[in-house]
């Protein structure tokens, strides 16, 4: 009885550490999309984005696609982290 218990309020906890990282992903990625558009601002300011030269266009996409990646390889191991902590309760 009590080991049923137990697990059901795991699964609870469980539920409640879900819905709080789904959040956190939530606000992570209206925040990526704030950054993402602030490097775009920056990079048209440089007259990178603005360039004649396609090539220079096309390096300026590539630095926003790797700066977005890092930031989501970060999220994606910090969200990995607390999953698995979750789990391991």
């Amino acid at each position: 009885m009590y080991i049923q218990q137990a697990y059901i309020q795991q699964l609870e906890s469980s539920r409640v550490r879900l819905i709080q990282l789904e959040q956190d992903l939530q606000r992570a990625r209206s925040t990526q999309g704030t950054l993402l558009s602030g490097i775009a601002a920056v990079v048209g300011d440089q007259g990178l984005a603005n360039s004649t030269s396609s090539c220079t266009g096309t390096s300026s996409e590539a630095a926003m696609f790797d700066v977005e990646y890092r930031r989501w390889l970060e999220e994606h191991h910090k969200l990995m982290l607390q999953l698995r902590a979750a789990v391991c309760k």
